[in-house]
């Protein structure tokens, strides 16, 4: 392709110089949100590996406002939870302005796109115009959009049987978006692990799971991450991890980290990253992880691993030994397991947290 000039940044924003998602992507998409709902959840789900040094920190005995606390936090735990929380106010956006647009094309139109007269006037006689002018229209902020929606639920002007969540979770919805300007216009302010956690674990993720319900985004499943080796209850089966994370009403900061770590370590899974990995290449990668497991410095036990099924999930170990006071001799070694990492998928816990049986897993204990 030969070279050009640089367009002038005018001619950037144009409507040609991109395009619709639905219209390119028919039948795989109708806008971002499943893309930056996915994103949400690969970054909140990498959150307990960024903080899991720390982990005994959390709970509800823990003094999490402790300054040694606080600046052990590192950029790996500050990049996931900005991205979280950005993510998940963009989908909730997304989400809220395609449910009002599907009542109406004017219902998420700012008081500025309104003065667009004449498409006004047809979307209004017609409900109907082409979908390049209707995307030209400026949308209301999300805060006024989500104040529409919810205001409209409750006067029974939306179903409130398939929309009702919007409503149900509506205070939740204003904090994210709150969190999401914070961090956006002044890049200063982070929430904490156990905050985070809570916010999305007990509100954002179960928006999400219902939002998802919805026939616009119902068939998709490309926001999941793929299948677990081990199986889950057959109910939890389609939204895999995600249903155990929210499956109780109280906060159990490890529950949610173990499950938090299957489904990161699902996300990365090299063996079903792509739906055009050929076999020799499959084999490549499974004979590479048991390779590097069994040459793992430290390295008490090596099992097959939980996520992706391949022999290569390290039981890291320390010895503890005591030695006879008169002569020196070591007269009790006792082994433990600390850590259990795959040299495959990148599944990684460590033993602060409970084994798998605690959470419901039939897979043999890592520790005592």
């Amino acid at each position: 392709m030969a070279s050009r000039p640089f367009r002038l940044p005018s001619e950037l924003r144009k409507e040609d110089a991109g395009f619709i998602v639905a219209d390119r992507l028919v039948g795989q998409t109708e806008d971002l949100a499943l893309l930056t709902l996915r994103r949400a959840l690969e970054s909140y789900c990498s959150t307990y590996t960024a903080m899991m040094g720390l982990f005994t920190n959390f709970g509800p005995k823990a003094k999490t406002g402790d300054a040694d606390v606080v600046s052990s936090y590192g950029l790996d735990y500050v990049e996931a939870a900005f991205e979280t929380v950005i993510h998940f106010q963009h989908f909730a956006e997304i989400v809220v302005k395609q449910v009002l647009s599907a009542v109406h094309p004017l219902l998420p139109v700012s008081q500025t796109g309104s003065r667009h007269h004449s498409l006004v006037f047809d979307l209004l006689m017609t409900g109907k115009a082409p979908s390049a002018q209707v995307e030209s229209l400026p949308w209301m902020e999300f805060s006024e959009s989500l104040e529409r929606a919810v205001s409209l639920l409750k006067e029974g002007r939306i179903d409130r049987g398939q929309f009702g969540f919007i409503e149900k979770y509506e205070a939740a919805l204003m904090v994210v978006n709150k969190l999401r300007n914070r961090l956006l216009h002044r890049g200063r302010f982070v929430p904490r692990y156990e905050t985070l956690d809570e916010l999305v674990a007990g509100y954002l993720l179960p928006f999400a799971l219902a939002a998802t319900k919805l026939p616009v985004y119902a068939s998709a499943t490309y926001w999941l991450p793929p299948e677990l080796h081990i199986k889950l209850d057959p109910s939890d089966e389609k939204v895999g991890p995600f249903d155990k994370i929210v499956s109780t009403g109280d906060y159990d900061p490890c529950r949610v980290g173990f499950f938090k770590a299957l489904a990161a370590a699902a996300y990365k899974n090299p063996l079903k990253h792509s739906l055009f990995i050929f076999a020799d290449e499959s084999e490549r990668i499974r004979k590479q992880a048991e390779e590097a497991a069994d040459n793992t410095l430290g390295a008490g036990d090596v099992r097959e691993c939980p996520v992706c099924g391949v022999k290569s999930l390290v039981l890291h170990e320390n010895n503890d030994s005591e030695e006879d006071p008169d002569t020196g001799e070591i007269v009790k070694r006792r082994v433990v397991f600390f850590r259990a990492e795959c040299c495959c998928c990148g599944f990684d816990i460590n033993n602060r947290l409970e084994n798998p049986k605690a959470y419901g897993l039939d897979v043999r204990d890592f520790w005592e």
